[in-house]
């Protein structure tokens, strides 16, 4: 995995993830907030027994879920082969730890906007939130032996 990969990564995550935003606006998407609920207590549950790689592995069903809102099971194909790439530039990370939990808090603020309707600071959120995962993705390719 380059660099440019884990860019492009993000470049898509970002519009699949923001499309359901918007269509959660205009009333084109629909969200059950209890879809959320179990990504994030297995997040919770990794996190308290230190399984870093189950914490990833939850991290990402979380904005699987946000996807999945959009109703469409090819968007819900694409995400996860996405994701799955993702997981190559995740391997590149020293400490998966320091990584992934301050994003699972994140997700828990996320969430916490969505329940509550307020997409202007749910998408505000996920924007930093994907913007620094990206930037540390980044970094830990371009690191790694082979980085590129």
């Amino acid at each position: 995995m380059t660099t440019a990969d884990v860019r492009e990564i993000y470049g898509l995550r970002r519009m699949l993830e923001f499309a359901t935003l918007d269509g959660l606006r205009t009333g084109t998407c629909a969200l059950e907030p209890a879809t959320l609920a179990g990504p994030l207590a297995a997040g919770d549950r990794a996190a308290a027994g230190d399984d870093w790689l189950a914490a990833g592995t939850a991290n990402l069903r979380f904005h699987a879920a946000i996807v999945a809102a959009q109703g469409s099971t090819r968007a819900d194909d694409f995400f996860r082969r996405l994701m799955t790439e993702l997981r190559l530039g995740f391997l590149a990370l020293v400490d998966p730890r320091a990584f992934h939990e301050p994003y699972l808090r994140r997700n828990h603020d996320i969430a916490d906007r969505l329940r509550a309707g307020d997409l202007d600071r749910a998408r505000a959120t996920l924007d930093s939130y994907l913007a620094d995962s990206m930037r540390q993705v980044v970094a830990a390719v371009a690191d790694a032996p082979d980085g590129r």
